[in-house]
């Protein structure tokens, strides 16, 4: 590339050096308002990528809250049950793995749809059942990390289980007839 005379932009055939390849053809005076529209075009491609970088930050979903914890569960963004202790050989998180597998079984069986969430069992390790598909047994460890009794615990998720599993109830299309 040829030496860059000073006031040049920055391109070959800019500034001066456009008045140069351009000498005999075009006045001075054509040359610079060509000049001046080959900088606003660029100044105006500029403005547009900003302009839709900026728009595509703003469409961005935010995320409002924070992702739950592996020890979480949730359902149509609801909580229904966090655990804090093991049990029968599970680690929390393991414990809420299982809740979400039975919460999956739930939805696929269309028997189970509109059964509410019951609690059945002893008074110190209530279990919470949709139908005949267990959800989560509550232990006396799960009631005193909350500083509760199994029982409230029990009716606790019970609540959250119902409202979680009536969100996430898929809502069925009915095609019009034939």
């Amino acid at each position: 590339m040829g030496r860059m005379h000073r006031g040049a932009i920055g391109w070959p055939g800019a500034g001066r050096g456009l008045w140069a390849a351009t000498r005999g053809m075009l006045s001075r005076d054509l040359t610079r308002r060509l000049l001046r529209a080959q900088v606003m075009v660029l100044g105006a491609g500029l403005l547009c990528m900003v302009l839709a970088q900026a728009l595509a930050q703003a469409q961005a979903p935010s995320v409002s809250k924070p992702l739950p914890h592996p020890n979480e569960v949730t359902v149509a963004g609801i909580l229904v049950a966090r655990f804090r202790v093991g049990a029968g050989g599970f680690t929390p998180e393991q414990r809420a793995d299982k809740v979400v597998e039975r919460i999956v079984a739930v939805f696929s069986r269309e028997d189970l749809a509109k059964k509410p969430v019951e609690i059945r069992g002893k008074e110190k390790e209530p279990s919470l059942y949709v139908g005949d598909q267990l959800l989560v047994t509550i232990t006396l460890a799960d009631a005193a990390a909350t500083k509760s009794t199994p029982m409230e615990l029990a009716r606790k998720w019970q609540s959250a289980f119902s409202q979680a599993l009536a969100a996430g109830q898929p809502v069925p299309i009915k095609h019009p007839a034939k």
